[in-house]
């Protein structure tokens, strides 16, 4: 069997081109992930959907891309240490989950908390425009969160 001989312009060439599609699936694998962390929010929505499904207990944060507050609200959460899903009102099937809570999305403004026990809805704060942490302390004592 002869081995072929390749000169050494083609072999260069041939390196170039596996770089540059080793760098592609790079990028698009990096580009997959950050697309999916930040607008996989149907994802999250799911889960949180499954979750009342299956009775589970969990606080739900209601945020939007336009909202003033959301912020605040999120970071009153985390030095609170309170567990919480997040779920944006721009996903598709936001106002499915709502409709299921028995609530209208029309009187609905993020930020908003739900505190679902059980699988059902058991306490609301809703349109939080007015944010205050005095305000979500006396929410929470009253939930027993």
């Amino acid at each position: 069997m002869k081995i072929r001989n390749v000169d050494p312009e083609s072999e260069e060439l041939v390196k170039r081109i596996f770089i540059a599609i080793f760098v592609g699936v790079i990028f698009f694998v990096i580009m997959f992930m950050l697309f999916n962390n930040n607008f996989g929010s149907g994802r999250k929505t799911k889960d949180i959907y499954q979750k009342y499904k299956n009775d589970e207990s969990m606080i739900v944060l209601i945020v939007s891309n336009k909202c003033d507050n959301c912020d605040k609200v999120e970071k009153y959460l985390k030095k609170n240490d309170i567990e919480y899903d997040k779920l944006n009102t721009n996903v598709l099937d936001y106002e499915d989950f709502m409709s299921d809570l028995s609530l209208k999305t029309s009187a609905i403004k993020a930020p908003s908390i739900i505190i679902i026990e059980n699988g059902e809805m058991t306490y609301n704060l809703l349109s939080i425009e007015d944010y205050s942490s005095d305000k979500l302390d006396a929410f929470f004592k009253m939930a027993g969160v």
